[in-house]
């Protein structure tokens, strides 16, 4: 794998889906947005910061299982925030969209080479993991 560095210069979503597609990673779903990577059955959409290109943004969503209280939610919610300080986890209710949104930002400013975007990836999917099975309520469809 490459050692060039990724930097808000050259930051950009072809380069980032070309990082993880020479990692022999499933990279799917390329859009304007963003495309989605997925590995070990789990998948991240991942976007950039088109504006300032100062990070790389990897986010999982999941719904949440019919019936369970927004109390529970929230309950499972505050528990993956308090345990797992390197994903931010939070409830989209206000959308349409009805999901627990996990996310992590990999910022590129000052430079980071190809594979820690990739071992960032692979930590973010690792942590979530680690979300996953906080769910002892079982509110995660």
């Amino acid at each position: 794998m490459s050692e060039q560095l990724v930097s808000k210069e050259n930051l950009s979503l072809a380069l980032a889906a070309d990082i993880f597609e020479s990692a022999y990673l499933s990279v799917t779903d390329k859009n304007e947005g963003g495309f989605t990577v997925s590995e070990g059955g789990r998948s991240a959409r991942i976007t950039i910061d088109e504006k300032g290109k100062r990070f790389v943004c990897f986010r999982a969503l999941y719904r949440p299982k019919a019936g369970t209280t927004h109390a529970q939610r929230v309950d499972y919610i505050n528990k993956v925030n308090e345990s797992l300080i390197t994903v931010r986890a939070e409830i989209a209710e206000h959308s349409d969209l009805n999901a627990f949104v996990f996310d992590y930002y990999l910022w590129v400013e000052g430079g980071v080479t190809h594979r820690n975007v990739v071992m960032a990836f692979k930590a973010f999917l690792a942590t979530l993991e680690g979300a996953l099975e906080l769910d002892a309520e079982d509110v995660i469809a």
